[in-house]
């Protein structure tokens, strides 16, 4: 059994392989808006109805009081150092909002890499990927999250696709803007990198097949 789940799993990285020159430049638009984004990602206490509030509560006054950090920042090596540089200044806000909110939660901050699952916010979706991210943890951070795009500026409503077009390719707008038109492709790279993954911890050499 194990042997024909083996081969059935190579003939369908061999089939994928063949036509893996087709997704090799999706597939390179997908890494290079992985590489091009810091996305925030705020975690709430709990999931009680005031935990959740107080996090949004955090969000705003974090992106009222901190967004200029960014500001003039034109690649994501400038916007991680910045983030890193003001990892201080950020806490902090986040504090003060908890306790003059009445709470004493502690609050971590952090630049960390992170894998993220498909999500929506406002107009724009962010596929499934590895991602740099500003991230802050509220109390137990045991409740749901929150986030956005830190840089680019997607945070701001108000970012129009020409704004965009400083940061991100137009193949990369075109993704977010309009995921649906993608998911096959989506659907293909991620069954490709899991199968891929299978064979590389049984020691099969997968680049022979893209001979």
């Amino acid at each position: 059994m194990k042997r024909l789940t083996f081969a059935m799993l190579t003939g369908l990285v061999i089939t994928l392989s063949l036509s893996f020159a087709r997704l090799s430049a999706f597939e390179k638009n997908l890494d290079d808006l992985q590489n091009d984004v810091l996305r925030l990602h705020i975690i709430a206490n709990s999931d009680s109805d005031t935990d959740q509030q107080l996090k949004l509560k955090v969000r705003d006054r974090v992106l009222k009081e901190c967004s200029y950090i960014f500001e003039n920042t034109d690649t994501l090596e400038k916007a991680v150092e910045k983030a890193r540089e003001n990892l201080d200044l950020i806490r902090d806000t986040a504090r003060k909002e908890i306790i003059e909110n009445g709470f004493l939660y502690d609050v971590s901050c952090e630049v960390t890499q992170m894998d993220f699952d498909k999500k929506v916010y406002e107009e724009f979706t962010m596929p499934k990927g590895f991602y740099n991210a500003l991230r802050i943890k509220i109390g137990k951070a045991e409740g749901k999250n929150w986030w956005c795009v830190m840089y680019p500026p997607l945070c701001v409503p108000a970012t129009t696709d020409e704004d965009l077009s400083l940061y991100l390719s137009d193949e990369e707008i075109d993704i977010i803007k309009n995921p649906q038109k993608y998911e096959v492709k989506f659907k293909c790279v991620e069954i490709y990198e899991k199968i891929k993954e299978k064979l590389e911890e049984a020691g099969v050499d997968i680049r022979s097949f893209k001979r």
